[in-house]
């Protein structure tokens, strides 16, 4: 449906045009424009309100063409004839006050054939470097709009899944920050570093699932409970999968990825190399530097040179062959940066 923009001050007026337009036409309130960006295709206005945006009305005309964003204007009877010497400038037609629903259609409808056969005659909507600058703003803004929605969506969960388990929301940032550092040491791009670092954050969503006496057990976990707690990756990738969004689609592959091994001995699939997500193998890393410097129950907080000392040499339980070799060597290379982060980021 056509958008048709009313600029009308009286409030009787506004509501009564809502009423005729509303079933035919998406009728778009003034605080919804944005004439540079994303004109309406018909503007119904007064003459008190169109002097409050006729600047910005000449502007978007400017750049569109006036037949592109043309304008009826609504008057008393005795300003018909003085806002007729006008017409052209700032309205390209007038309709007279009290309304009469037939007359305001007729109008309406002419003017938005015209508008039709000015766009198809110039070509202004598809062809001229102001409409793909304008359009390329937009996907911009768009983008960015989309973007913060994600961005939400993703510290809602993770703002979930931190109520039920006892690690904290500082775990979850550092582990953010630590991924990011590890994919800019390896040559990432901004937008993918960006990604990664907002994803990071999910790796242990499926932890709503597990059971309290299992996440909460301040003790080791026998071999039934260590399956329920292995679980929360299954679960984790559950929630997160079947979305159109890139953002929850890598998301999923990490959470339920993020304790594979480089070497196969990980879980839930045993997967080896880079069969591996390349998201996974970074947050795998990122989980396992955080784990050591963290104080747990069965545990005390290593130093970060303890920390760096047992992933590139391992300890038993923790080996350099369960890290991919890339990913392992940028982290040797940025360590300081890493101990930075979580003095930063401490509990």
């Amino acid at each position: 449906m056509a958008r048709v923009a009313l600029l009308v001050e009286h409030s009787g007026n506004r509501r009564l045009l809502h009423d005729y337009l509303g079933p035919h036409y998406t009728v778009m309130a003034e605080e919804e424009l944005c004439l540079e960006a994303e004109p309406p295709e018909l503007v119904v206005a007064d003459p008190r309100a169109l002097h409050r945006w006729e600047p910005a009305l000449r502007q978007a005309r400017a750049i569109w063409s006036p037949l592109l964003i043309p304008v009826l204007l609504m008057v008393s009877g005795d300003g018909v004839r003085q806002a007729s010497e006008r017409l052209g400038d700032t309205a390209e037609d007038v309709v007279r006050r009290p309304l009469s629903k037939a007359e305001l259609w007729a109008r309406i409808q002419n003017l938005l054939r015209l508008r039709a056969f000015s766009a198809d005659l110039n070509g202004r909507l598809t062809d001229t470097a102001a409409y793909s600058q304008v359009l390329e703003r937009r996907v911009a803004e768009r983008t960015e709009q989309l973007q913060y929605t994600l961005s939400e969506t993703v510290q809602r969960l993770t703002r979930a899944s931190e109520f039920r388990d006892t690690d904290t929301g500082r775990h979850i940032a550092r582990v953010c920050h630590h991924t990011r550092q590890l994919a800019d040491a390896l040559g990432c791009d901004g937008q993918l570093c960006r990604e990664l670092f907002e994803v990071a954050a999910l790796h242990d969503v499926g932890k709503i699932a597990v059971p309290d006496h299992v996440l909460r057990k301040p003790g080791p976990l026998d071999a039934e409970e260590w399956a329920l707690m292995k679980r929360h990756t299954v679960d984790g990738e559950w929630m997160l999968q079947g979305s159109d969004s890139p953002y929850l689609q890598r998301g999923a592959e990490v959470a339920r990825s993020h304790h594979e091994r480089y070497d196969g001995t990980g879980y839930p699939d045993g997967l080896a190399g880079d069969a591996i997500p390349l998201s996974a193998r970074l947050v795998q890393l990122a989980d396992v530097y955080d784990a050591l410097r963290t104080e747990r129950p069965y545990k005390p907080a290593f130093s970060h040179e303890q920390a760096r000392r047992i992933i590139l040499e391992g300890d038993g339980r923790t080996a350099p062959e369960h890290f991919d070799p890339e990913i392992l060597r940028a982290f040797e290379r940025n360590a300081a940066a890493f101990d930075r982060i979580q003095e930063t980021l401490k509990d």
